[in-house]
């Protein structure tokens, strides 16, 4: 009976967590801004595929999911030390589950799932980009615990549509290179049309509804262009 009770608890506990979406870091999350123009001084850095990746997370009543989206290229912009400018390109077709073996087929069924048209129509949209327009130092802790140097505000791109979006990030700049990343923030999927099983829009599906918003962290280093 006790282990039937702990078990009961637990899963109550689970439900509690999942039950009111993701936790992380609110975003500032507007109309697209206009993108200025880096200066002929600034110094190119180049971003490396194979150390920047995204981290997503989703969540619903009864469970949560999560996974990487990998890097396919990327150039950022550095004058007198500091980010001016630059753009960075993900391949939603290599968006995966971590959180289910590869070899068991709920592993592919939800993978084909978030790259149909109720998440990511990666067959329409196959890249989603990110483009920077400001990074201003601003250190803060966050949860009493997250340490962060500064605001990152950029347009994400995603399935066609473009929004301003701000969020807090560690930034290191040397002569060699940077080094960017963010706490899990919060995005909002209805502000890119995504909207399977809203909780918003269906909110009588009950246990079957999907939380608007996505839990999202971002890490990227750059290697120095030499011949920029």
């Amino acid at each position: 009976m006790k282990k039937v009770f702990f078990l009961s608890l637990a899963a109550v506990a689970l439900m509690a967590s999942c039950s009111s979406g993701p936790e992380g870091v609110s975003s500032e999350t507007g109309d697209a801004q206009e993108v200025g123009e880096a200066s002929q001084t600034a110094k190119t850095y180049a971003v490396e595929t194979a150390g920047s990746r995204l981290r997503w997370y989703g969540s619903k009543p009864t469970g949560e999911h999560w996974g990487y989206v990998q890097v396919q290229s990327g150039s950022i912009q550095v004058e007198a030390g500091k980010i001016v400018g630059g753009e960075v390109v993900f391949d939603m077709t290599t968006i995966d589950v971590q959180d289910i073996p590869a070899n068991d087929d709920n592993n592919g069924k939800l993978v084909g799932h978030l790259k149909n048209p109720d998440f990511f129509n990666v067959d329409t949209f196959p890249t989603a980009k990110f483009v920077i327009t400001s990074v201003e130092e601003k250190a803060q802790t966050i949860n009493d615990s997250i340490q962060t140097s500064h605001m990152v505000t950029g347009n994400l791109t995603l399935r066609d549509k473009t929004k301003s979006i701000s969020f807090p990030a560690n930034v290191t700049v040397t002569d060699a290179g940077l080094e960017a990343s963010s706490p899990q923030f919060l995005l909002n999927r209805l502000d890119w049309g995504i909207t399977y099983n809203s909780t918003t829009i269906f909110a009588d599906l009950k246990e079957y509804i999907v939380h608007d918003n996505m839990g999202i962290t971002i890490a990227f280093k750059a290697k120095a262009d030499a011949s920029k």
